[in-house]
């Protein structure tokens, strides 16, 4: 009897162990897959950051955030110069064919509608106007997906072609900084009118300015010590939640941390669209930010509208946000970063607020967000205690999950077939019984494609890969 229990007991700890041990194998797979998309994420923002650069160096100038084409009310005739910076820049990141449609003449095959080149609002029918509801998977958080917010249900799609796949959406996780101030920062400055210039531009302190063409040679403070781009958790319809934006916060831009008391509050509104809701619109609540709310902090409107706001980061990566310092580097901004004292008024050419010029009264965070205020913050953003990260890309250490296991991190390439008539924009994974590619496209697709079939470039290319890949 003794014997049978002593056995019992036995098989009841091996059990557990083995519990335990597929705990930690599962908690494991969570993490990689976690930190697979985490550094998809990077990547879509250096990307992004190159698209950049490139378009500086052809127009010498910064992709401009409300532009385009002005001159009548008519929604389906102009776009009122709403066009945000992710439009302008969509040539330069690969996406010539979805510029070609905006670019041009367009003819809607669902409603035989026509628009002008540019065409019409950004909030004008995706299914009528059907570019406006094409952002590309580049624009787009892998982490911020539906089937990723709960991680044991996240499974890739799995396609058996080379044929790249249109990535259809409305939104976009990857928004411009705006600077530090809060006074109608999303004001669009009208160049005609001398008094709105000049009170704007004392509070428009950022690299990127609505209505207003910005050059890198703006930026004093220095391109290393600059924000760009951030991000945002999109949604398409507001309310309560991590995209959302309160409405109607008295006082706001005199004292920003009214926000995260209103963030909280059960009686205050919120608006019927969220952050990021159109990534073809260059208003600041869509796809702009300020650094002034610490990361993942809420966005709120103030009592004068959508203009006068404070637009916070957000992602659904643990601790902060990734952002994408000006001159490419890629930083991690955690959630506790240095925001200074954020009952002090904003920056801006109006009594009672914080002098033009200053520096910003919000910290670490802020001092990053303007372009040209000579905060010596340049020490402070390598500093250990400062909340930010600059991670090093090492091809070892970045971990892809396809199977559940960490893979290296190879680049995004193109790969054409033997024909050379598809090709496919796509990150290298393995070969499947030497007979498989794998591999996984920007909007997180995974293409099987029989190796034969590709050219013999890329046959030696994905060899060599696989090689590679088991040597590591």
């Amino acid at each position: 009897m003794k014997t049978s229990i002593r056995s019992l007991a036995d098989l009841g700890v091996v059990t557990l162990s083995v519990a335990a041990v597929m705990a930690l194998l599962a908690t494991g797979v969570l993490r990689q897959r976690s930190l697979a998309r985490i550094d998809d994420c990077r990547n879509h923002l250096r990307q992004l950051g190159l698209g950049i650069h490139n378009y500086h160096a052809a127009y010498n100038q910064m992709p401009p955030t409300c532009g385009g084409t002005t001159g009548n009310e008519d929604p389906a005739a102009c776009n009122q110069g709403r066009l945000g910076f992710l439009v302008a820049l969509s040539p330069f990141i690969e996406q010539q064919a979805l510029w070609e449609k905006i670019s041009n003449p367009y003819i809607s095959p669902t409603a035989s509608e026509s628009f002008p080149p540019m065409g019409p609002v950004p909030w004008f029918d995706a299914e009528v106007y059907l570019p406006w509801g094409q952002s590309p998977g580049t624009f787009r958080c892998p982490d911020d997906t539906d089937e990723n917010h709960d991680e044991n249900a996240y499974q890739p799609r799995i396609v058996f072609t080379l044929q790249p796949i249109a990535s259809m959406g409305l939104t976009t996780n990857y928004v411009a900084c705006f600077g530090d101030s809060a006074l109608q920062a999303g004001l669009i400055i009208n160049k005609e009118n001398k008094e709105e210039v000049a009170f704007s531009a004392a509070s428009h302190r950022g690299l990127f300015v609505a209505g207003r063409v910005s050059k890198f040679r703006d930026c004093l403070d220095g391109l290393a010590n600059t924000v760009m781009m951030s991000e945002t958790v999109a949604s398409i319809e507001g309310g309560r939640g991590p995209s959302g934006i309160v409405q109607t916060v008295d006082g706001l831009s005199m004292n920003p941390s009214l926000c995260l008391s209103a963030g909280n509050d059960p009686a205050s509104r919120w608006h019927d669209f969220g952050r990021g809701s159109r990534w073809c619109d260059g208003a600041l609540l869509i796809t702009g930010f300020q650094t002034v709310l610490p990361p993942n902090s809420t966005s709120c409107t103030s009592e004068l509208g959508v203009f006068d706001a404070i637009a916070s980061t957000s992602s659904r990566h643990a601790g902060g946000v990734n952002v994408l310092m000006a001159d490419g580097a890629i930083a991690f901004v955690s959630d506790s970063v240095d925001t200074g004292d954020l009952t002090a008024p904003a920056v801006a050419n109006q009594p009672g607020y914080t002098a033009p010029g200053s520096q910003s009264p919000y910290g670490l965070w802020g001092g990053m967000g303007t372009r040209a205020s000579m905060e010596p913050i340049a020490n402070d953003l390598r500093n250990e205690k400062s909340g930010i990260e600059f991670p090093v890309w090492n091809r070892n250490q970045a971990a892809f999950a396809n199977d559940g296991a960490g893979e290296i991190a190879f680049p995004l390439e193109h790969w054409t077939d033997q024909q050379g008539e598809v090709s496919l924009r796509a990150r290298f994974m393995r070969i499947i019984d030497s007979k498989i590619v794998e591999l996984r496209d920007d909007n997180g697709v995974l293409h099987q494609v029989p190796l034969n079939t590709l050219s013999d470039r890329h046959i030696f290319r994905a060899v060599e890969m696989d090689l590679m890949r088991k040597v590591d």
